[in-house]
């Protein structure tokens, strides 16, 4: 289809769109709820007191990498997303004071998911819903990992049972129509098995505010 003169590209409009999403309910959802759920997993975690270094991909307003930096007193990181989401997170991040510790960085997700320096754990929220090639995004996030890295990976999964299937599905079940990619129940965890990832936990119907969601720990 060709695409009519001044009007923006499907990769921009998709931007503007989360981003304003981001100012608003992305970011009341964060606060509400999912800055805490993310700092429990993650402060949890044997590695995060000697953690140096985070990358929040598909970060969003920011709040979770914010939310993680503030109970970390030395913990650097870097939030990914697409520019004028980016953007919105790098003002969340001014508006904090901890410009000197967090930044952003952002690229197109089909072309390019990321390019940031290692880090020693990353947290993915939903981003996998919306990459082009799983397979492929998967392999960067090893690969972003140090050595002994944690990947901790948040999404929806289509349970096997109906009956939790059902709390999933009225969510996520538009994204599915629109051709975005909601795993299986252990599909995720198996593609991070054969990325390379090794002792991958899953923990099921963790509550997050849209709907219950997987938690994926993987460590490198």
């Amino acid at each position: 289809m060709q695409q009519t003169p001044g009007t923006p590209p499907p990769a921009a409009r998709m931007d503007a769109g989360w981003a304003q999403a981001a100012q608003k309910q992305i970011a009341q959802e964060q606060r509400a709820l999912t800055v805490d759920r993310a700092c429990d997993i993650v402060g949890a975690l044997p590695e995060f007191p000697q953690a140096k270094t985070l990358l929040d991909v598909g970060g969003g307003p920011g709040m979770i990498a914010i939310g993680l930096t503030q109970r970390h007193p030395t913990l650097q990181g870097v939030v990914f997303d697409l520019p004028q989401t980016a953007a919105v997170a790098q003002a969340n991040i001014i508006a904090v004071g901890l410009h000197q510790r967090l930044s952003t960085a952002s690229g197109d997700f089909a072309a390019q998911p990321f390019a940031v320096d290692y880090a020693d754990i990353i947290w993915c929220s939903s981003f996998l819903h919306f990459v082009e090639d799983i397979t492929t995004s998967i392999a960067q996030l090893f690969n972003a990992l140090t050595p002994g890295g944690v990947l901790v990976a948040v999404h929806a999964e289509i349970a096997s049972n109906q009956e939790d299937a059902a709390s999933v599905l009225p969510f996520y079940l538009p994204l599915m129509l629109r051709g975005r990619r909601v795993t299986r129940e252990g599909e995720l965890a198996s593609l991070l098995c054969d990325a390379g990832f090794s002792r991958v936990e899953t923990r099921r119907y963790q509550p997050f505010p849209m709907s219950p969601l997987t938690v994926l720990i993987a460590r490198k």
